[in-house]
């Protein structure tokens, strides 16, 4: 395996599966002699496969998370999420408020300024 996929593969959010064949698509990709982006595409159209997220998948929550994440800080976070767990009953968002209460303000709060602050930087200013 090459580059980052050797430790992207054990992440919480994977990248690949047990079908996954990295090894072939980078072989592949290294005998073309071309940059041009219509023969890539179709060289690695070969080995895409068209993914349908599970019900419990962060990909069918991305709205409830951008509209609940996207405040500047824990408490209004916080609110987002009650607002939002007493429309929808939504489980998610019910674990999610437990969770948030049983940790450290002070340390939500730390992470939240990293975070915000990290959007805006550079790997090579870390």
């Amino acid at each position: 395996m090459g580059g980052g996929a050797a430790i992207s593969i054990p992440g919480t959010f994977r990248v690949a599966t047990e079908k996954t064949r990295l090894p072939l698509i980078e072989e592949q990709l290294g005998k073309l002699i071309t940059d041009e982006p219509s023969v890539i595409e179709s060289s690695l159209a070969k080995f895409g496969d068209i993914v349908h997220p599970d019900r419990m998948s962060v990909l069918q929550r991305i709205e409830t998370l951008n509209k609940c994440f996207c405040h500047e800080t824990v408490e209004e976070i916080i609110d987002s999420l009650e607002s939002e767990a007493g429309k929808t009953a939504d489980a998610w968002c019910i674990s999610t408020l437990k969770r948030l209460r049983e940790v450290s303000p002070l340390s939500l709060k730390v992470s939240l300024r990293s975070i915000r602050e990290g959007d805006f930087k550079l790997l090579t200013s870390a």
